[in-house]
């Protein structure tokens, strides 16, 4: 199913030791916002655990629905006014539990007091109290077999509240879910914020909920997984449900709209399988799969010899039944690798000597052996190794178990073994963060030496957990570049986080957040289609909002990184991938920072001193400009280089009050420069130089409303050339429109001296 590439290799080993290996120096430095390394498995137990399990991390997101699998092929493209905005039904009122008439099935969960108090109540006369708590876990349950169905789509909620004197803790609504002939899973639904609940107010904790397939428990419960063991109130539980909207079988499929460039997976798990809407989805829009957690090397062999091939088998039936390829998802990892493989047969931790380096190889061959040997027909494209790179150190290498045990050794195993047993599979190294520079370089050389040495690996592969503004597009293009000089570049772990920091929170996502993001996926797969000869796949890291990692990494939080929502409805990210055109005008917002610049066409030190926005870049053709405030006006200085000087006409466009109204209002103005003359311009003090270097406009516009920090002020740019007026760039208004539309005017917002 993967296209084969014309930089595939014909791999002849050669022997090699460690001491042959290179030494990177240049690890210069750390990104300016790091990103996150590839998710943990979602299956993780929450602090909040029964009696006989330990508090190890943080729990998984619901698990997908299953109501009717989608069977119509794609027809048509939706209308430009179709929308990404949720069309699910209406929320109808499942239960609620006020606590006026007892406790109304709610149990201990653990062994804690819970009662029913009239002391404290937030609406109504009594709540609940939960005290006497011995254990994180313990706190309040209630039963939900028969109230709760597979397939619908829950919100969750409550009111909760500390003791008099106790300390700011977390409380967190979370689901205790046992799947019929499967294991008990702890998934939180509504936690609160780091130390968001005290002893003085009552918090709303909300959440959205939904699972599928049978199940023999499942058990509300609420808990506060803080060591302080702190005792709460909860009141007012509401759980509303609704039914899943029907899955848009009228949409243009990703893959099928993409086939002309690269193949396009989605990261998922088997559990997902007996969701019909996801398992009806996935193979609509995509044409891979990647193995979320099953083929990892602890799910899939958590003790020696005790392989479970059952979630892993599922997956590769899944994906050959409807003819799609399967990516291998990873025989190497430092993380969810099972305990047994560094330990001695007394279960001591193994040292560095060079018996336990020779037992620590030959186990890591036979879990290969018998990973890749049982797939080897159905797995096109391996993970062989997973984050190896730590660019901190000197020689590139992280200091994993694997590395501190074999040195490099491990690598090259690996991907031996694997060429071995499936030699005709592309071999990659996969790794995170590869659009920082040290990062990027420490991985070129390092698969630059293995490829020279023979070692048979065939490209690298990005994982790409961005975010809606880092890494900067041209660090994306650097990176796939430079790592397209060595074979083929997998994208395979792509999602996009809302947020840019670890610590910001959405109750409900911005819709221009959501369009921000949109945007951003739609300059990334120009980026890719640009580099469609070196790409060899793209995978997304889930299929839909409903079940992402990053609804809980780095911390509990509303996120939606992926193409589809929550519901699986198309978002304007979807649209960005498939058809950019149907997606709203992005409104783009900037800076603009204090001064009173001589209008005088010099480029003096105002303008040198602070970072230039481009309007125009093609190759070392650059367009810029910047823009600077004081109390009267509004500067701006174009910078248009030799070559683009056929750009002979600039027009200005201010809407001072930001009103971004479909017609012009009475202070809405357009400035058209063209040559050195503007005869719209009476009340601007301009200049326009001309010279071998390139053309420069330097201009004051009087500001007609008042001008202050935080005032924000509609603005676009327009050039154009005199001989094709009709191929206009502009800064935001792609459209063009703006003469007679300031709705889709940019925005500038006067900022404070930095």
């Amino acid at each position: 199913m993967f296209k084969r590439l014309s930089i595939r290799r014909a791999w002849s080993l050669i022997p090699i030791t460690v001491a042959a290996l290179w030494v990177v120096t240049a690890c210069l430095s750390t990104p300016e916002s790091p990103l996150p390394p590839e998710p943990p498995t979602p299956t993780a137990a929450p602090t909040a655990l029964p009696p006989t399990a330990e508090p190890t991390a943080l729990p998984p997101t619901a698990e997908p629905t299953a109501p009717p699998s989608p069977t119509a092929a794609p027809t048509a493209t939706p209308s430009p006014t179709a929308t990404p905005a949720s069309s699910a039904p209406p929320m109808e009122i499942v239960v609620q539990y006020d606590f006026e008439d007892g406790l109304a099935g709610w149990t201990p969960r653990g062994q804690p007091s819970v009662s029913v108090v009239d002391d404290v109540a937030h609406a109504g006369q009594q709540s609940l109290l939960v005290t006497q708590r011995t254990a994180a876990w313990h706190g309040a349950a209630v039963d939900m077999s028969g109230l709760l169905e597979p397939g619908n789509t829950y919100e969750i909620g409550g009111y909760v509240r500390l003791v008099e004197g106790a300390p700011d803790s977390r409380v967190i609504i979370s689901m205790q879910r046992t799947p019929t002939g499967g294991e008990t899973v702890y998934e939180w639904i509504a936690p609160s914020a780091e130390d968001g609940v005290t002893d003085g107010e009552w918090v709303q904790l909300q959440g959205q909920y939904s699972f599928s397939g049978a199940v023999s428990e499942l058990l509300l419960y609420v808990e506060s997984p803080d060591a302080e063991l702190v005792s709460f109130y909860l009141d007012d539980v509401t759980i509303g449900g609704r039914g899943q909207p029907p899955l848009q079988t009228d949409l243009p499929s990703v893959y099928e709209t993409l086939s002309a460039y690269f193949p396009v997976g989605a990261a998922f798990s088997a559990a997902q399988l007996d969701s019909e809407r996801h398992a009806g989805l996935l193979p609509y829009h995509f044409n891979s799969l990647t193995p979320e957690n099953e083929m990892k090397p602890g799910p899939i062999q958590p003790a020696e010899g005790d392989f479970r091939w059952t979630g892993a088998d599922r997956l590769v039936a899944f994906a050959r039944e409807r003819g799609m390829a399967v990516h291998g998802h990873t025989l190497v990892w430092h993380q969810q690798t099972a305990e047994w493989m560094f330990q001695d047969a007394e279960g001591n931790p193994l040292r560095a000597t060079p018996e336990n380096k020779a037992l620590l190889l030959q186990r890591l061959e036979t879990h290969i052996r018998a990973v890749v040997g049982r797939y080897k027909d159905d797995v096109a494209i391996w993970d062989v190794v997973n984050e190896v790179v730590d660019p901190a150190r000197p020689d590139c290498m992280r200091r994993s178990a694997w590395y501190n045990i074999t040195g490099i050794d491990y690598i090259v195993t690996a991907f031996r073994v694997a060429h071995e047993v499936a030699p005709d599979a592309t071999l990659i190294l996969n790794d995170y963060d590869t659009a920082s520079p040290p990062k990027r370089e420490c991985i070129y050389h390092l698969v630059q030496d293995l490829q020279a040495m023979g070692v048979p690996v065939d490209g690298i592969g990005m994982q790409m957990h961005i975010n809606v503004r880092n890494p900067v597009l041209s660090a994306i293009e650097a990176a796939i570049a430079r790592f397209a000089e060595l074979g083929e570049v997998h994208i395979t772990e792509l999602d996009m986080s809302l947020y840019t920091n670890s610590t910001a929170s959405y109750t409900t996502v911005p819709d221009e957040i959501l369009l921000q993001q949109a945007y951003r996926y739609k300059h990334i797969f120009e980026i890719l289609k640009r580099y469609a000869d070196s790409i060899g796949s793209v995978t997304f890291w889930g299929l839909g909002d409903d079940l992402t990692w990053l609804k809980t990494h780095p911390t509990p939080r509303l996120n939606l990184p992926l193409l589809f929502d929550e519901q699986l409805q198309a978002k304007y990210a979807y649209w960005a991938v498939v058809d950019p055109a149907q997606l709203p005008v992005e409104i783009r917002e900037m800076d603009s920072t204090p001064g009173t610049p001589v209008v005088d066409g010099a480029l003096d030190a105002q303008w040198a001193e602070r970072p230039w926005t481009k309007l125009l870049a093609t190759g070392t053709t650059v367009v810029s400009f910047q823009t600077r405030w004081d109390a009267d006006a509004l500067y701006l200085f174009i910078d248009i280089p030799a070559k683009a000087q056929y750009l002979d006409t600039i027009e200005v466009f201010l809407d001072t009050n930001n009103g971004k109204t479909p017609t012009y209002e009475s202070d809405d103005r357009r400035y058209t420069f063209q040559g050195d003359g503007c005869p719209t311009c009476a009340d601007v003090t301009f200049v326009v130089t001309a010279d071998a270097q390139g053309r420069r406009l330097e201009a004051a516009f009087p500001l007609r409303a008042e001008a202050r920090v935080g005032t924000k002020i509609g603005f676009d740019l327009r050039l154009a050339a005199s001989s094709q007026p009709d191929a206009p760039i502009s800064w935001n208004d792609l459209t063009h429109a703006q003469k007679t539309d300031t709705s889709k005017f940019g925005t500038l917002t006067l900022a404070a001296a930095p």
